[in-house]
């Protein structure tokens, strides 16, 4: 298997198409080597996984989301395009995958996506931005926890706040000289 995985890292961005195929694959192994490989292909898979991503022809969208996560930087600005898609559960995972990535990069887009018209991106961009511990996001998170439409994000955005706050306060106790 060793020798399989390291000639189709070798062969790079060509072996892609083949390799995102590999991910509908019901063998095991082939899923694998498959999710494997594009995430340590890096750059070169980046644009085919997030136009995958956005397919509805039974690719396991949560599968590639984890693989862009796993990339990180490289990434990230096509998770960030992808922000925008117009499929809601596109969206819902790029906010999921922007919070796993952990980059400060993802707070801006992050706080937009809290504008959706979809209660479900509102709330993942909300989780998203708790994970990220940002101070930036505060004020945002502050006026969806006040003013949305749905009561699950309300909540959701203010778990999030009260996330950020707490980390926000550790980090002026331990400031702070006792």
């Amino acid at each position: 298997m060793s020798d399989i995985l390291d000639a189709l890292i070798g062969a790079g961005g060509p072996a892609v198409p083949a390799l995102i195929l590999g991910l509908r694959d019901p063998d095991g192994q082939v899923h694998t080597i498959a999710s494997i490989a594009l995430g340590k292909i890096g750059k070169d898979a980046v644009l085919p996984l997030t136009e995958a991503l956005r397919e509805k022809d039974g690719l396991p969208r949560v599968k590639i989301a984890d693989i862009l996560a796993d990339m990180g930087e490289p990434a990230l600005d096509g998770i960030v395009a992808t922000l925008r898609d117009g499929d809601e559960e596109v969206r819902v995972l790029s906010a999921l995958v922007l919070g796993e990535m952990r980059n400060p990069r993802g707070v801006a887009p992050l706080v937009s996506a809290l504008g959706d018209a979809s209660a479900n991106v509102r709330a993942q961009a909300a989780i998203s931005l708790g994970e990220l511990d940002d101070p930036r996001a505060e004020e945002a998170l502050r006026t969806l926890a006040d003013r949305d439409v749905s009561p699950g994000v309300r909540e959701v955005a203010a778990n999030a706040l009260l996330r950020i706050l707490e980390v926000k306060e550790e980090a002026q106790a331990q400031e702070t000289p006792r």
